[in-house]
């Protein structure tokens, strides 16, 4: 399956979105997606952050891509750059972390007080 055809199907969207459709899809997504929905069962929660994974490369790969306008399904491929798939990986990755991270902290300060 093309990459762009399988982003837009993990954030539920159809070709052409508007970057207000991108934005609310992948909000929608991520919220549903959240390891923190899923804190009493951790094989669910494991399932949460590969999907979550998923939700935040789609949409940086589509972000990419996206015109002043709409995002187009048929734009004219481009070559990709060299690691870039590892790239988009390793973001997912460190906006994962950073967001357990603020979780922790939120629960370590909230039974503080």
């Amino acid at each position: 399956m093309d990459e762009i055809l399988k982003c837009y199907q993990v954030l539920g969207l159809k070709g052409g979105c508007s970057e207000a459709e991108l934005e609310e899809a992948y909000r929608e997504r991520a919220e549903a997606w959240s390891p923190d929905n899923f804190s009493g069962n951790p094989q669910l929660r494991s399932k949460a952050q590969e999907k979550l994974k998923d939700v935040n490369a789609a949409y940086e790969i589509l972000r990419a891509r996206l015109s002043p306008a709409t995002i187009a399904p048929t734009a004219k491929p481009t070559a990709p750059a060299p690691g870039g798939k590892r790239v988009s990986v390793l973001v997912s990755v460190v906006i994962l972390g950073l967001l357990l991270l603020g979780v922790a902290l939120l629960l370590i300060w909230g039974t503080e007080h």
